[in-house]
């Protein structure tokens, strides 16, 4: 479907172009910022939904394209800042989708049953806060997602039935996980930013899910051994994060001289700053009195 050049329309109101089934391609104007709540829902033999980069389109509604079952791709530009409840329910032939910057909340089952969908971008400076329950339910290929720093919350069966997920990072800013999150999911190895279960985390969020949860996956340790009769010390925290040394050990009839990375000959000596990348041991240089 095309319209004249230089169309002025500014909302595509719900129902609009609902259930056109011989409907198979569609060039949106770019003077529209809104589309209305199933405008384009049950187009099921649309293959191509065109929207150029200088489209104006603020709005997408609730079930907007839902059951468009041979759209392959669209192109959601940053300016976008709401994408409805189940608004691409059932594309079951879309494969990658980006998610635009200004969205701060993935809604519920925005993308239920986008059983070829492989690829979810969120873009460097993501304000994605929420995924909401039912997000990604029965995306059966998804290979590949990157979640962004400022996720809060994960909520019930948001990534439930990806049965093609074998990786999964969840950043330490996840203070909320909802029940039956990654159900089913059960080839996924999930790796976790924080070091233990948060206590806002519902107990099944897991269940009958991940293979393997590993925890605090982006810490490394410092061990200290003292040389002084007392135990090692172990500083154990987030890859980057500065660390404070511990008080300087004693022994008696020596002088402490530094922490050193050899032991025995005493040539490389340790500065404290961040923490590295690699785990390290650190070992106590004495110096007789």
């Amino acid at each position: 479907m095309l319209f004249e050049s230089g169309s002025q329309l500014e909302i595509i109101g719900a129902y609009a172009f609902y259930g056109l089934s011989n409907l198979k391609s569609f060039d949106l104007p770019d003077s529209v910022t809104t589309i209305g709540h199933y405008a384009f829902a049950g187009n099921v033999s649309s293959t191509a939904f065109n929207i150029s980069l200088n489209s104006a389109l603020l709005t997408i509604g609730e079930y907007a394209f839902s059951n468009n079952k041979k759209l392959t791709t669209i192109l959601l530009l940053d300016t976008i800042t709401s994408l409805g409840i189940r608004a691409f329910y059932e594309c079951s032939s879309l494969q990658t989708i980006n998610i635009p910057l200004g969205i701060t909340v993935i809604e519920s089952g925005l993308f239920f049953n986008c059983t070829s969908l492989e690829t979810v971008i969120f873009p460097e400076g993501s304000q994605i806060t929420i995924i909401s329950p039912e997000a990604f339910i029965n995306n059966f290929s998804l290979i590949n997602i990157n979640l962004p720093e400022t996720l809060i919350s994960i909520t019930s069966y948001a990534f439930s039935n990806c049965m093609s997920l074998v990786s999964f990072y969840l950043p330490d800013s996840v203070s909320f996980i909802g029940s039956f999150a990654f159900y089913n999911d059960l080839s996924l190895v999930i790796s976790v930013e924080a070091e233990t279960k948060p206590v806002n985390w519902e107990n099944d969020w897991a269940y009958f899910g991940p293979i393997e949860v590993l925890f605090a996956v982006n810490h490394r340790s410092i061990t200290l051994i003292p040389d002084n009769g007392e135990n090692e010390i172990v500083i154990f925290q987030k890859i980057g994060t500065v660390v404070i040394p511990p008080t300087n050990p004693e022994k008696l009839g020596y002088i402490f001289g530094g922490w050193y990375l050899d032991e025995g000959s005493f040539l490389v000596p340790y500065v404290f700053d961040v923490m590295p990348e690699e785990s390290v041991t650190l070992y106590a240089k004495w110096i007789p009195e």
